[in-house]
């Protein structure tokens, strides 16, 4: 009875487990989802603006911020980027002349999980004050979560092989241990002075 007792406790750890992913998938989709870009993604400027944006879905935390913007003439931006709740702001040197930039931007989501991504955009005249306004990130963004969900998730799968080993591995123990006509042998008094 008892070894019934302990596989089906094993089973049921193992199905219990299995189950998780399921109810874990709100952590993936707690990450932050950029919805929108300012100057918006893929978008022509007549002037350069004087800064980069992003606005997320929910708030992000200032660690581990990062937005590196690049243009014909190197390295654009200047300073740190600036978190605000849901919005990260990063200052651009003056001057910037036309050509395309390649705004690439990393931030940690309130769940801790690092997001990242990358979005362009032209400039057709000189420096100005010209900063766009926002419109939807859309596919051009690059967004990705680090690695994707299948790895986010890659965790909870060696915990389910894990438990499922752990499982097969009692079940066997008992068997062996329960086979029928195999009881232990006891050693007789006669036998041990031999």
């Amino acid at each position: 009875m008892r070894a019934r007792v302990l596989i089906a406790s094993g089973l049921l750890a193992v199905l219990g487990v299995a189950a998780l992913p399921v109810g874990g998938s709100t952590v993936a989709q707690a990450h932050a989802v950029l919805v929108s870009t300012t100057p918006p993604a893929d978008s022509t400027l007549a002037r350069a603006p004087d800064h980069v944006g992003l606005t997320f879905a929910q708030p992000v935390l200032d660690l581990g911020t990062r937005m590196e913007v690049t243009g014909p003439g190197g390295v654009a931006s200047r300073g740190a980027p600036q978190v605000s709740g849901a919005s990260v702001s990063q200052g651009l040197v003056a001057g910037l002349g036309p050509g395309r930039y390649q705004v690439l931007w990393r931030v940690t989501s309130a769940d801790g999980h690092p997001v990242s991504g990358e979005f362009d955009f032209s400039v057709t005249g000189s420096a100005g004050n010209a900063t766009g306004t926002g419109a939807p990130a859309g596919p051009g963004t690059g967004q990705t979560a680090n690695g994707g969900r299948g790895s986010d998730q890659w965790p909870m799968w060696v915990l389910i092989g894990a438990l499922a080993a752990l499982a097969a591995g009692a079940i066997v123990t008992l068997r062996r241990r329960r086979r029928p006509g195999s009881t232990p042998r006891r050693e007789t008094g006669s036998a041990r002075q031999a």
